[in-house]
């Protein structure tokens, strides 16, 4: 089992999504936008038998982890800022 990385990043005033399996050729108007459609494929990944997980690189280099296959909630959740769930889902 492969460990595939998705990393969101801002590139030129648009957000991407960079993967060493995948060509993602989409720039993303927000981080928020780019950071759902990275899950929506780490997920399809997972239901494959990977273990993806989805990072964000941030201005200062750093690489902050945001999802993780089987450990968090669905891609809607987790781009929502705290507080603001989704009517009638539950989740972390």
């Amino acid at each position: 089992m492969h460990k595939s990385r998705y990393v969101v990043m801002n590139q030129d005033g648009g957000w991407q999504i960079r993967n060493a399996y995948r060509h993602v050729t989409s720039i993303f108007p927000s981080k928020a936008q780019a950071l759902c459609a990275a899950i929506e494929l780490a997920e399809k990944d997972g239901e494959h038998g990977h273990a993806p997980e989805v990072l964000v690189r941030h201005e200062d280099d750093r690489f902050i982890t945001e999802w993780v296959y089987g450990d968090d909630v669905h891609p809607d959740d987790a781009a929502r800022p705290a507080g603001r769930k989704q009517p009638g889902r539950s989740g972390a």
